[in-house]
């Protein structure tokens, strides 16, 4: 192609080496690129998708910072907000002041008859269950859309708030809002929250995680 350009004399022949010398760098820039593709994938991989470990040591970091609040200085709730961006980390915000109850405020007993109420199990009166987007996998969790158009991630089994969970459950649940995080990535608009108990916003005594993903 060079040689045709240089008949036509659209290129002098001192111009062709430096052409040459050009076609020559551009294509060990492209050999390098080619060769670097998947480490930068796989950079820019790591950088979206949190690790299990990065779960783990979050929950863990959160249950402590829970624990230390529950046993100097119990508080009415708390706010769990997890940042994805610019880097990932945690924060547990207590809400309404020192409380004399044993259950975060909002929270009561369980009975048969009131989570026959609770619209987030499966078994209630008016169950959102059927109304679920995504269901994973062996049913442990399903998301659905908020009346704010938050994507939702609710355990099936009843759990009053995310400190009144088993800790694999916690697990389970945060690894499936990162999953819906990355299946609607272009919709994320806010950070990973939970609402623990009504001083901290909790309207419905079933947990569920906010994704920060917002859907029409």
């Amino acid at each position: 192609m060079l040689d045709n350009y240089v008949k036509q004399g659209k290129l002098k022949m001192t111009h062709k080496k430096l052409m040459v010398s050009l076609f020559m760098m551009l294509n060990i820039h492209q050999i390098i690129v080619s060769q670097d593709t998947k480490n930068v994938d796989e950079q820019q991989q790591e950088g979206s998708v949190v690790t299990d470990e990065q779960i783990h040591d979050i929950l863990v970091s959160l249950n402590n910072e829970f624990n230390q609040y529950e046993h100097a200085s119990p508080q009415e709730g708390y706010c769990v907000t997890i940042e994805t961006s610019p880097v990932l980390k945690a924060k547990l915000t207590p809400y309404g002041g020192k409380r004399s109850t044993k259950l975060l405020s909002g929270v009561s007993a369980q009975t048969t008859e009131s989570m026959k109420k609770c619209r987030f199990c499966k078994n209630s009166h008016n169950s959102v269950q059927s109304f679920a987007l995504i269901k994973f996998e062996n049913d442990t969790t399903y998301v659905i859309k908020s009346l704010s158009h938050q994507l939702l991630v609710i355990p099936v089994e009843h759990y009053d708030h995310l400190f009144s969970t088993p800790f694999e459950m916690q697990v389970t649940i945060l690894k499936n809002i990162f999953t819906v995080r990355q299946m609607y990535s272009k919709d994320v608009q806010r950070p990973i929250e939970f609402h623990c108990g009504s001083a901290a916003g909790q309207t419905v005594f079933h947990l569920h995680g906010r994704t920060g993903v917002y859907i029409q």
